[in-house]
C-alpha cells in the first residue's frame, strides 16, 4: 500500500481494490440464458407439514386489533364506603 505525503493512500496503491468497487454482472437482462435452461420448468420445492399447531387461516383486521385491545377496566372502589378512586388502605373514613 503506497501511503502519500498527506497520510492517504495512493492512487497506485489504490488500483488494486478498483475490481471490488463495479458490479460483477452489469446488468442481468443483458446475460444471454441457454435454451435448455430456458425450457425447463421451475417448480417449487416439496413442502412437509410444520410440528405444531397450525395457524389460523384468517388474519384479523386492523380495526379487529385495536377493538380486542381496549376493554373496559374495573373501577376500583372502597370496601369500607365504596368510593371510586381509593382502596380500603388510603380510606379517610377508616
Amino acid at each position: 500500500m503506497l501511503v502519500g505525503s498527506n497520510g492517504l493512500i495512493h492512487e497506485p496503491g489504490h488500483n488494486i481494490y478498483n475490481a471490488y468497487f463495479t458490479h460483477v454482472m452489469s446488468n442481468a437482462a443483458d446475460v444471454p440464458i441457454p435454451e435448455e435452461v430456458a425450457k425447463r420448468i421451475c417448480l417449487p420445492p416439496d413442502v412437509r407439514q410444520p410440528p405444531g399447531r397450525p395457524e389460523k387461516s384468517r388474519h384479523k383486521s386492523i380495526l379487529e386489533k385495536f377493538a380486542d385491545k381496549k376493554r373496559p377496566r374495573k373501577e376500583h372502589t372502597c370496601r369500607i364506603c365504596n368510593h371510586v378512586g381509593q382502596n380500603s388502605t388510603t380510606c379517610p373514613l377508616k
